[in-house]
């Protein structure tokens, strides 16, 4: 994310000009922007004009900046479209002041966003946004027999990129279904590696896990080295030092977390962000299983640990800050900055990432204490 300026507005509002670079940027946008803010975004829109000598009319795409107070913000991840809507509330030639428009955010396109409401979270997802070091792609290929599923998992989001099957009969003595076997197998591969290729930009991308169950991700792994140059991808051959190899028991996005559970490899491999969220959604976990009474779950039960001092780490959904009612926003904020004051880490979990569905199921604000309380009466 490029952070072009931001400053604060004679009446107190703040407004920032960014530019988003990559996926988690579109993302973080989304969950910077709330209804009533102000945005200044490239769009267009098809304006019909009349010749004055002959009344024929045309269709002509005409691109300027509109200026819209945002009442609908939308977000789909699968093909990183963000979209706003809203009332114009400036001159322009084609949109005329309170009419309606919806304009798409795009990457690499500078907008100027003005928020009437500032507090920490917003201030901590433009600090961890802005941290160039963490903006790295990981990729996690998941390997199983005559299956394949690869991630992208940066630091807020986890997509998948494409999940491909292929028919591997099963391996017999007889010679004839031995061959079978092989032959099914160097297809899938080279259908794989062809994926990979058309899937991956390697500039961006620093390091792909080979993960799953049993023996395929190793096999795959001796298959590149050993195959790369003979099965026409020569290219690919520079970035062999990009691909790891870890285990797992999962064959789909659940391998991801076992991985970064494993902290000695995870370490090497990845920022410590990743670990950190991983790490405490793995203790969160292990309090639940063991009856551990040192969690606080939902809101009632963490405004009155935090009350207490006894807040640790505070585990918070994006989900719950953006999509909550006002009064919700409000006390989430207000705990937020409580046990931030009393020298607890806060940490965010975006709702598209991975780890993230485990804490929605918990309300989506989870407190790991320090020591046991009483539950409120």
């Amino acid at each position: 994310m490029q952070v072009h300026k931001r400053c604060r507005t004679p009446s107190g509002a703040t407004t920032l000009v960014l530019t988003a670079e990559n996926p988690d940027d579109l993302w973080c946008i989304y969950n910077l922007l709330s209804e009533g803010d102000e945005i200044v975004v490239f769009t267009s829109r098809k304006v019909k004009q009349e010749n004055p000598n002959t009344g024929a009319v045309r269709q002509e795409v005409k691109k300027f900046n509109i200026h819209l107070s945002i009442e609908r913000i939308t977000y789909a991840c699968s093909d990183d479209d963000l979209q706003v809507s809203g009332k114009n509330i400036s001159d322009n030639p084609y949109v005329k002041i309170g009419q309606y428009h919806t304009a798409e955010i795009r990457l690499h396109s500078k907008i100027t966003i003005t928020k009437h409401q500032w507090n920490s979270y917003y201030s901590d997802k433009l600090r961890e946004v802005t941290d160039l070091a963490a903006q790295a792609e990981q990729a996690f290929l998941v390997l199983d027999t005559g299956r394949a599923s690869l991630y992208f998992v940066l630091r807020y989001l986890t997509k998948e990129v494409f999940t491909l099957t292929h028919n591997i009969p099963n391996r017999k003595v007889s010679n004839l279904r031995y061959s079978h076997h092989e032959k099914a197998i160097d297809a899938f591969f080279k259908a794989v590696i062809q994926r990979l290729k058309d899937s991956i930009n390697f500039d961006v991308t620093r390091t792909v896990v080979i993960t799953g169950p049993g023996f395929t991700k190793n096999s795959f792994y001796d298959y590149m080295h050993q195959n790369l140059a003979s099965i026409g991808h020569t290219d690919l051959q520079k970035y062999l030092k990009n691909f790891v190899v870890c285990g797992s028991t999962s064959a789909d996005r659940r391998a991801i977390g076992e991985v970064l559970s494993n902290e000695s490899f995870a370490s090497s491999v990845f920022g410590q962000h990743y670990i950190e969220h991983n790490r405490a959604i793995e203790s969160l976990r292990k309090r639940l299983e063991s009856n551990d009474d040192t969690v606080a779950i939902g809101l009632e039960d963490v405004v009155h640990a935090s009350g207490l001092g006894a807040v640790e780490t505070l585990l918070v959904s994006d989900g719950l800050v953006r999509g909550g009612s006002t009064e919700v926003r409000k006390q989430v904020h207000s705990v937020i900055e409580n046990v931030k004051a009393q020298g607890a880490r806060v940490l965010y979990f975006s709702d598209e990432h991975f780890s993230s569905s485990f804490l929605r199921n918990l309300t989506g604000l989870v407190a790991l204490l320090r020591f046991v309380v009483e539950n409120p009466d």
